[in-house]
């Protein structure tokens, strides 16, 4: 093995750390959690930036397609200091 395929394999590893991490936070925001930046980043034990980087692309992926997400979204809510999913079209179902 190579210096070169080592480096590949490492990189891979990020990648789907760093996806394994997105999906994690995406599935808890849809199960109703309060998220975080510091609880996320003290349990993936990574920055606050990371975090809020996942959380913008989780934020990123709904608002590029919406008619895959339900029209949904994740705020901020600055009393909590969390983000929660807003599901627009779940909840026009539901009321």
């Amino acid at each position: 093995m190579t210096e070169r395929d080592l480096h590949f394999i490492m990189n891979t590893g990020d990648i789907m750390e760093k996806t394994e991490r997105i999906l994690s936070i995406f599935l808890r925001g849809l199960r109703g959690e309060k998220l975080t930046v510091s609880e996320l980043s003290n349990e993936f034990g990574i920055s606050t930036k990371s975090v809020t980087r996942d959380i913008n692309e989780i934020r990123a992926f709904l608002a590029d397609n919406p008619e895959l997400s339900g029209y949904s979204e994740f705020v901020y809510s600055r009393d909590e200091k969390c983000y929660t999913p807003y599901l627009t079209e779940y909840r026009q179902r539901l009321w």
